[in-house]
């Protein structure tokens, strides 16, 4: 994940975003790319076969057609699918917390009464609590496959960064930030 800090001109409030480091984008991808590479090298050392040359000249056009609208189409959608993963994260502004999942939401600190972590199918995940809802943050995440080592780090800057934003002037009773193994 990159940690991006920047002052607004304006406001003069500072930003740090946390998002899916590249590891973790292109993970999910790395079968069908290791499948692809051995399919290419398998192809690319096998020796002709006399099946090949029993294609009729339309099969033969068949088959180059599908290829040269398969392969394309499928490394468009795999490029589609890393662009689509970096916008997953959390931004972290002086009065919210900017969430990028699926659906994006703004969640005011005020509002927030724990941050913990949480275990979803051996993947730790940040965890917002408000009053009546809970949000899972897309990023920052680490577990087996999808490892960040600098996850606990950006754990502890939500939190903190919620401690020392949240406003306590309503009365309201609130948590520290817990981690939950």
């Amino acid at each position: 994940m990159t940690k991006a800090e920047f002052a607004d001109a304006t406001s003069r409030s500072e930003q740090i975003r946390f998002r899916l480091t590249l590891w973790q984008r292109l993970s999910p991808l790395s079968p069908v790319l290791f499948a692809a590479v051995a399919q290419l090298i398998i192809r690319a050392t096998e020796r002709p076969t006399p099946q090949i040359y029993a294609l009729t000249p339309a099969e033969h056009r068949q088959v180059v057609l599908f290829n040269a609208i398969a392969i394309p189409a499928a490394t468009v959608l795999l490029v589609l699918c890393v662009l689509e993963n970096r916008w997953f994260g959390i931004t972290l502004t002086a009065t919210e917390a900017r969430v990028h999942n699926l659906r994006r939401r703004r969640i005011r600190w005020s509002d927030v009464r724990a941050v913990t972590t949480e275990k979803v199918f051996g993947t730790r995940v940040v965890v917002l609590h408000e009053q009546n809802r809970r949000t899972r943050l897309r990023a920052p995440m680490t577990g087996w496959l999808m490892k960040d080592r600098r996850f606990e780090q950006k754990y502890h800057t939500i939190g903190q960064w919620w401690l020392e934003h949240r406003g306590l002037g309503d009365g309201t009773p609130t948590q520290l930030f817990v981690n939950t193994p």
